[in-house]
Order: C-alpha cells, then sequence, then structure tokens
C-alpha cells in the first residue's frame, strides 16, 4: 500500500490536513508543512520531517517530472539537508531513497502506482492551494504540470489499471462489482482510482466508495 498526504503545521509540531485548512494568513512559500509518504510498512517522510509546504511539492513535482523523462530525480528540502532520491532499477520498477536526518530509509516501490498516488493526492493538493492563491494560480500550475508530466511514449494512463492501484484496492473494486451486479466503465474506474490513490482506507472504505461510484455518486461523497 502506497500512503501520500499533505500536511498543514496549525501550532508548533501540530498538524492538519490541508485539505482541512480553512485560512492561510502566510505568503505561499511560508506555509509551514509536511508531506507524508509510506510505502508499505516505510514511512519515508512525514510530520517529524516538516518545512515550508508549498515548495516542498513543488520540488517533488520536478524531481518526478525529471524521473519520467531520464530514470532518475532527486530533490533537497526547502530548509533542511533531507535528500530524497528516485531510481528506476528495471521497467516499472522505482528505488526510492531519503536520507539526511541520521538514517537513510531505502524501498522498492512499483512505479505506475506510486506516481498515480503521487498524483492524486498531489493534485488535491495543489488544486486546494489554488482556492487559497488565486493570484498564484499559474505558479501553482507550472509544478502541477511537472507533477502529471509523461513523456509521449511512456502515458501512465496507457497502464493496465490494475498496476496503478494496490492488490486490496483492485480486490475492492472487484467486490464491489460483484455486489452491485455490474462492472465498472472506464470513466467510472478513472474517477475512483483518482479518488482513493494514495490514500488511507480500509478495505471496507473501498468497496463503499466503489460501490457510490457505480451507483452513480461521487467518490467520497456522504
Amino acid at each position: 500500500m502506497i500512503i501520500v498526504g499533505s500536511y498543514a503545521m496549525i501550532h508548533p509540531h501540530e498538524f492538519i490536513r490541508f485539505e482541512s485548512v480553512q485560512d492561510v494568513s502566510t505568503e505561499i512559500d511560508l506555509i509551514e508543512g509536511a508531506v507524508e509518504i509510506a510505502i508499505g510498512d516505510c514511512v519515508l517522510i512525514d510530520t517529524r520531517l516538516w518545512d515550508y509546504l508549498y515548495p516542498l511539492w513543488a520540488y517533488l513535482a520536478d524531481s518526478v517530472s525529471t524521473l519520467r523523462a531520464t530514470g532518475a530525480g532527486s530533490f533537497r528540502f526547502p530548509d533542511q539537508p533531507i535528500q530524497v532520491e528516485f531510481d528506476r532499477v528495471s521497467k516499472g520498477v522505482l528505488q526510492i531513497t531519503v536520507s539526511g536526518d541520521g538514517e537513510t530509509r531505502r524501498v522498492i516501490a512499483n512505479e505506475s502506482e506510486f506516481l498515480q498516488a503521487l498524483r492524486s493526492r498531489g493534485s488535491d493538493f495543489f488544486s486546494k492551494l489554488s482556492v487559497h492563491f488565486p493570484a498564484e494560480r499559474a505558479l501553482i500550475e507550472r509544478s502541477w504540470k511537472k507533477l502529471l508530466y509523461d513523456p509521449v511514449d511512456s502515458l501512465l494512463a496507457d497502464i493496465p489499471w490494475e498496476e496503478r492501484v494496490g492488490e486490496r484496492q483492485s480486490s475492492a473494486f472487484r467486490q464491489a462489482e460483484r455486489v452491485v451486479g455490474r462492472r465498472m466503465n472506464t470513466a467510472q474506474r478513472e474517477r475512483l482510482i483518482s479518488d482513493v490513490a494514495g490514500r488511507r482506507l480500509s478495505f471496507g472504505e473501498l468497496v463503499s466508495r466503489a460501490e457510490r461510484e457505480l451507483c452513480g455518486a461521487q467518490p467520497g461523497s456522504s
């Protein structure tokens, strides 16, 4: 399972999900917060490594764009010596390394699943940021486009959907199809993948969101 999330620091070492932030009273480059990335049981970065949130996402997007173009990418945190490195070690397989905080964490991940999680939750962040900073929309969209960049001969959307989500997600989708009695069409499946990729959801929650999509409600609605 791959988890990606964005958090704003509202008081010293007190964080809330960025999507829950109602008001931002600082400049776009000075929002303090954290990005969480966890691959399976390995927590690569989280709120212990907080920094300036928008530059962190911008550097991450830039490095992922470089990874897609060249097979490797890296970046440093905006205000501390944390290094994050992405290396494609074989077709569809990434090695992700985080160092600089006194220990080195290294994990292997499915590239398509990682990119899907990063893009889905990163798009949530950039979309919410645009609401708070409409005058900075052009700046935000430049980073957003880098996050979504694909070489023309390697489109993420062309990868089979089962490779862009984890085994638990794909099992939940199929369970929902059995319960409802029909299969998802492509548009439904893509909306659902975008909704759940990178989120920390139980199997039951995944099935419930898939059933709502199949029955015509927006994923995540009550």
